[in-house]
């Protein structure tokens, strides 16, 4: 780490709010754990005397270039948009967030240097081999995704708001791998599941705490109606490197040497089995299974998995690395940044035209359709429309009915938060240019 990182050699240890030795002989894998302060506390430091303003409230992680860098360099998993406590197709992050949905960013630490930073801090002091991070963004009384389990150990550091978690005891799966996972996908829980579980830990976490959640352990959490909540997840994947998984990439090495395993099965055996009737090797196939056993242990190499696993390391890290110095190269070109601070004014070519109300949208909050028409001069009128909340069609209304008139992003009436209004700038900014900056 240069001196001019926020993080160090000890960043763990602060966001544990003690020795990493301790945590991982006494909590690790065994119990969640909450640290008050533990994000807070380091944060302040690494900031104090830094004379940067922070529009938003928080610094480790600057939301509007996050999604523009994820939005811009990233895949189609990369930003997940959630109304309701569903998945929804929300075109992009901006006009979600300004809409109350919820905005997860997977993998931030592709797109964001100072929470990449923090992941390999993480990594360093822990030892462990990688650590990743998902960026979740709640407005205001909403559940991102319902009670659920994950595949690794996480550490949960609230930058904004606050939120109440649940963490149920007695994990139905121990130690599960991705495909054990619980209360994702089509398969919610039951209440009476949950209640069965019973309660290991509930209640909030508040800016500049961190919140450990053990693999396997079902978990969930809402925000409440006055507060909106931004954390991150750090993610340590230890389903990747148990004695299991390197077990698994080893036998694929080792079967390969075996000519007895790479023969077709029998005709008989691939035969579709009459029902109620359980399928069964044939005499040779049973052979051959036979075979390939026996000649197995004399091609299995104990340390080769380990060998694969860390060159698979290398070139991840080699490729983490080339984001980032090809996201250097476009640094100079990407406009300033909008603040609350920044004036906008409507765009004189662009007329509502209308706002027609509209019910069981996707988007839960959205409730009317804007209609507008664009007048650039010698070109024929054109239109398009919007999907907007109360809180948009507000905002839109009070910047078109004066457009000589600018606004600072903190005047927008409407939006719930200072974060949904620099959204909403963002998303007029960049739709059609309904609004512009101006100095």
């Amino acid at each position: 780490m240069s001196s001019s990182d926020p993080f160090d050699g000890e960043t763990l240890s602060r966001l544990l709010g003690g020795s990493v030795d301790a945590f991982l002989r006494d909590v690790w894998q065994a119990a969640p754990l909450k640290v008050a302060g533990g994000f807070g506390r380091r944060r302040e430091e690494a900031n104090r005397g830094s004379g940067k303003p922070d529009a938003a409230g928080f610094s480790i992680v600057n939301v509007e270039e996050l999604f523009h860098e994820a939005f811009r360099r990233g895949d189609a998993d990369s930003i997940l948009t959630f109304s309701g406590g569903k998945q929804v197709d929300a075109r992009n992050p901006f006009f979600a967030y300004s809409n109350r949905c919820s905005v997860v960013v997977n993998r931030a630490d592709r797109f964001c240097r100072p929470i990449y930073t923090l992941c390999e801090a993480v990594a360093h002091q822990g030892r462990f081999p990688y650590v990743f991070c998902n960026v979740y963004l709640t407005p205001p009384k909403s559940q991102t995704v319902p009670a659920h389990s994950d595949d690794r150990d996480v550490l949960l550091v609230q930058i904004m708001g606050r939120k109440h978690w649940t963490v149920y005891g007695r994990p139905p799966v121990v130690l599960p791998y991705k495909d054990e996972e619980v209360g994702k996908k089509a398969s919610p829980l039951s209440r009476e599941a949950l209640d069965a579980m019973g309660v290991a830990w509930d209640g909030f976490v508040e800016a500049g705490d961190v919140l450990y959640l053990p693999r396997g352990w079902v978990h969930e959490a809402k925000t409440q109606e006055d507060s909106a909540s931004l954390h991150l997840t750090l993610a340590i994947q230890t389903s990747d490197w148990d004695p299991a998984s390197l077990l698994r990439t080893e036998l694929q090495h080792a079967l390969r040497a075996i000519p007895s395993s790479r023969h077709c099965l029998s005709r008989e055996a691939m035969a579709q089995p009459k029902e109620g009737i359980s399928p069964q090797l044939s005499s040779s196939d049973l052979a051959a299974w036979r075979q390939t056993v026996s000649e197995l242990a004399q091609h299995l190499d104990p340390h080769r998995g380990l060998r694969d696993f860390h060159e698979r390391l290398r070139r991840m890290r080699l490729e983490r690395a080339e984001l980032f110095t090809e996201e250097d190269k476009v640094r100079g070109v990407v406009a300033p940044p909008v603040t609350l601070h920044t004036l906008i004014a409507w765009n004189g070519c662009i007329k509502v035209a209308a706002c027609d109300q509209v019910s069981n949208h996707p988007v839960a909050a959205v409730t009317a359709l804007l209609r507008l028409e664009r007048q650039l001069l010698g070109d024929p009128p054109s239109s398009l429309t919007m999907s907007a909340s109360r809180e948009v069609v507000a905002v839109v209304r009070q910047l078109s009915s004066c457009p000589e008139a600018p606004r600072s992003v903190q005047e927008l009436v409407g939006p719930f938060d200072d974060l949904s209004r620099l959204c909403l700038a963002n998303l007029l900014l960049r739709n059609d240019t309904c609004v512009r900056i101006r100095d």
